[in-house]
């Protein structure tokens, strides 16, 4: 169950004092076990009961504040695609910020860090004949009484607990006597107490019991006997783990790899199963040298800093090492790898390109292989004390990138490159999910992050995946744009048009302009030939005024996903170009496949009318493709573009100038009608079923799904001529063929010679009725210059 963050129960007193209760018996527990069997085992007994009743009496108080139930994922498993940046693994949506102060979120932060990572490893030493070490131990709520601390399941013989751990008072401010330390030794034949690998795993148990199960909350080193390999410079150190401290370095990576190890375990894999391992992110090999030693893999380290790349190939023997570009692709094949691990390298990248990794990581990993990446949660927000507005900020936009992050400045040249970056688990299950099938998060257990655990499908689900998810966008779409309708606001179109346009395809077929026929028809009527569209035609037009290409700067108006500005690029016609859409969904993957196409001159941002703030004559060209219909207050978009064109400068549109709102003609009706009254059934097949009779959707229907559409379509070209000189004006129809061919133009095949002469006879009507005056055309290229 997804549910809101619980921070004033009722009862909240009787359940910690049932807390204290529990912890006491259970400490008696843990001192009685060889003396008093039958006692214990009664103990435990009544201990469990108690934890049920309090398991039973929190989950009916938390029903009473759920908001919503947990997302199934396309297998039926429940995903954590809203789930927590919050204790107990559940969120709140992302509006319930809201309604939590600063120090409720603190305070929830606080507790889960206690409860997910109570033990920090400090210093420590192994020699011979003991261990010592000292650390971090939280205690929540003051529970110290019966606290332990174990290493490989033998508690230690001298404990100074609690002690002060003034590095951590101001970390734990919410929670009541957390802060402490802890300094303990246990004196052992060292080599005998490790296990058979010189792996020792140290405990901090608030009962006294220690838990073989509770490895999450565990640290590992490896016997200094026993480690293979040496241990990097002071400046490799810093790099990775921040501090010249070679402990934390081997504990760090020594704890990861058991804690990959037994997570494997759970989901039924071992080593064997992943004989090709990838550590995206090696560093100076801090959980490399691990691997190599132990895995039994074939184990590629990577990384963009050639320093660590450089010592880990001359130190680490065994493994493969790799300087990779800052930006994909590699040079590896698909699926090369069965196991990827990127460990605190997703939190240091900017949006484009954590896209761009996340799509060239689904590539090198093979379907069904598994994918770990570590990601900022809320025991790094509370140990790291980072302020509630990180968890309200990342909860309300998904994704959040504060600032650089100077780590790397000795070895980038880009010091823009490597920055600090946040991800809700909504945002988590909904990007992530797009590449990877998502399959816990897991608390705390890539050092202080939380390692997000997914899976490659195969092609065949994926495909099946897409498939759904493209419905489920388009109905969600229309849903959000009606609800916005019904709650007074006007954005809800931008939900609608987040939804690709392949996406959009395979949900309801396609979009007319995309049939070979009807672009080489348009591209005629625009241009005179059918093999240069509106855009090669603007390029003339631009040369013929003495202009050369490509063009200093240009704007693109409603840029959609971002399908033209990558093309004038590509045609090499720009050469930088600035673009806004309202849409956010539509700019995350406008800026996507703008950096995975190597276009670094197309500048993308989330914007309606308001962010045409540039200086005045900021622009060569402005470009609008069918976005301008989409604009109530044309008169102030006309005077805003005016104002930015350069003098000489041009303003392009591509379209539709048709009836306001949809409000097509009768007769407009009834020619569309007969065109697909005239069809066979194989020809009106859609996604869904046969297309129907057309019918004019009323205002306040067109209003529901998309209050922007065609808002003031037939006052664009008056206007527009009342703003600027016209200097060629391209009308191309549509009136009647894109109403006939929507979502069916995909059934009509260019190699059938009955589906040709259709079309064509389609053409030829419209054209006959457009020189008759029966109809106008409703769209058009226009090219305009400043008056």
């Amino acid at each position: 169950m997804v549910t809101k963050l619980v921070t004033a129960l009722p009862g909240v007193r009787r359940l910690r004092g049932a807390l204290h209760d529990i912890n006491h018996t259970l400490g008696q527990v843990g001192s009685a076990q060889g003396e008093l069997r039958e006692e214990v085992e009664a103990q435990l007994a009544e201990t469990r009961a108690k934890l049920l009743e309090l398991s039973d009496e929190v989950q009916r108080l938390t029903e009473n504040v759920s908001r919503t139930a947990p997302a199934q994922h396309a297998t039926g498993a429940a995903v954590p695609d809203e789930a927590a940046l919050s204790p107990n693994g559940a969120s709140p949506d992302r509006a319930s910020d809201t309604t939590l102060s600063d120090r409720q979120i603190s305070r929830e932060f606080q507790r889960a860090a206690l409860r997910n990572l109570p033990f920090i490893m400090g210093d420590y030493k192994v020699a011979p004949n003991y261990v010592t070490f000292e650390g971090f131990a939280g205690a929540a709520e003051d529970l110290t009484e019966n606290m332990g601390f174990f290493i490989n399941g033998r508690r230690c013989n001298h404990e100074e607990y609690p002690r002060p751990a003034p590095d951590f008072d101001g970390r734990f401010t919410e929670v009541r006597g957390s802060a402490y330390a802890v300094r303990a030794r246990l004196r052992a034949d060292t080599l005998a107490l490790a296990d058979e690998r010189g792996f020792l795993r140290f405990d901090a148990s608030p009962t006294g019991v220690y838990v073989p199960g509770a490895w999450r909350k565990a640290m590992h080193v490896m016997h200094p006997a026993r480690e293979r390999f040496p241990v990097p410079s002071a400046a490799n150190l810093m790099r990775v783990v921040g501090e010249a401290h070679e402990g934390r370095f081997l504990n760090g990576g020594a704890t990861l790899f058991r804690n990959i190890e037994t997570l494997l375990a759970e989901l039924g894999k071992s080593w064997r199963d992943v004989p090709r391992i990838l550590d995206w992110g090696s560093g100076a090999g801090r959980l490399t040298r691990y691997l190599i030693q132990h895995s039994g893999s074939a184990v590629t380290g990577v990384d963009i800093d050639p320093d660590n790349v450089a010592w880990c190939r001359e130190n680490l023997a065994g493994g493969t090492f790799e300087q990779i570009p800052l930006l994909p692709p590699t040079r590896f094949p698909d699926a090369s790898f069965d196991l990827i691990i990127g460990v605190s390298v997703m939190t240091h990248l900017k949006r484009e390109v954590h896209d761009a990794w996340l799509a060239e990581l689904q590539r090198l990993l093979a379907p069904g292989g598994i994918i770990l990446l570590s990601v900022q949660g809320p025991t790094q927000y509370a140990y790291n004390s980072f302020s509630p507005r990180v968890y309200r900020e990342a909860e309300e936009h998904g994704f959040v990138d504060f600032t650089p992050d100077g780590a790397l400045d000795e070895v980038l040249e880009d010091k823009d490159y490597y920055r600090g970056a946040v991800q809700s688990r909504w945002f988590i299950a909904e990007e992530w999910g797009r590449y990877f099938e998502v399959l816990a998060i897991e608390d705390a257990i890539a050092a202080l992050q939380d390692f997000v655990v997914m899976r490659r499908r195969t092609d065949e689900a994926q495909r099946e995946w897409e498939g759904a998810r493209r419905r489920r966008l388009m109905t969600e779409a229309r849903l959000t744009g009606s609800r916005a309708l019904a709650e007074g606001d006007d954005d809800g179109s931008a939900a609608y048009w987040s939804v690709a346009p392949e996406d959009q395809a395979e949900a309801v077929g396609w979009y007319w302009m995309a049939h070979p026929m009807v672009q080489a028809r348009i591209n005629t009527l625009v241009s005179g030939r059918p093999d240069q569209d509106a855009y090669g035609r603007f390029a003339q037009i631009w040369t013929e005024r003495g202009n050369s290409l490509p063009i200093g700067r240009a704007l693109s108006i409603g840029c959609g996903f971002g399908g033209l500005e990558r093309d004038l690029c590509a045609r090499g016609m720009v050469g930088r170009i600035d673009a806004f859409d309202p849409a956010p969904g539509a700019i995350t993957e406008a800026r996507r496949l703008a950096a995975e196409a190597g276009f670094n001159d197309i500048h993308y941002q989330v914007g309606d009318l308001e962010s045409l703030d540039y200086p005045a004559e900021s622009f060569d060209v402005v470009f609008a493709h069918q976005s301008v219909h989409h604009v109530e207050r044309l008169e102030e978009l006309f005077a805003k573009v005016k104002r930015l064109l350069k003098p000489g400068g041009l303003f392009h549109l591509h379209e539709y100038v048709g009836p306001n709102r949809f409000q097509w003609t009768e007769e407009q009706m009834e020619y569309v009608n007969e065109l697909l009254d005239s069809l066979p059934r194989r020809l009106r097949r859609t996604p869904t079923g046969q297309k129907p009779a057309q019918e004019r959707a009323t205002v306040e229907t067109m209003i529901a799904v998309d209050p922007t559409e065609a808002v003031r379509s037939a006052d664009i070209l008056p206007l527009l001529r009342q703003h600027f000189t016209v200097v060629e004006e391209r009308p191309f129809g549509g009136t009647l063929v894109h109403l006939a061919l929507g979502n069916i133009a995909q059934n009509f095949r260019t190699d059938s010679a009955e589906d040709v002469a259709r079309m064509q006879a389609f053409f030829a009507l419209e054209d006959r009725l457009m020189r008759e005056g029966v109809i106008g055309s409703d769209f058009v290229v226009v090219t305009a210059a400043r008056n």
